[in-house]
């Protein structure tokens, strides 16, 4: 058995496609990234092109810089720091 066949036909479905964020840029709510600038499984290019492309009224974007995708194992301390700046938002 493909040990990808759950998550493709997950893929597949109609719930996939009503939760995908493709070509959905007007929050009504804060949005708020932090991203690794070397991350490859969160694309950073991508992120920040979708960050870009977000119509949110209130929005930031954390990187941390030389970090790849375990940003609260390897810096929790840095990663707790911008969850405590968005909570005073």
């Amino acid at each position: 058995m493909d040990a990808f066949a759950p998550f493709s036909v997950f893929m597949a479905s109609v719930g996939f496609k009503e939760m995908s964020l493709l070509g959905r840029y007007d929050y009504t709510m804060p949005f708020y990234n932090i991203n690794g600038n070397l991350d490859y499984q969160a694309n950073y290019s991508l992120a920040c092109e979708y960050f870009e492309k977000d119509q949110a009224s209130v929005k930031h974007m954390f990187v941390m810089k030389d970090d790849t995708h375990g940003l609260l194992a390897s810096r929790s301390e840095e990663f707790s720091s911008y969850l405590h700046r968005i909570a005073a938002y």
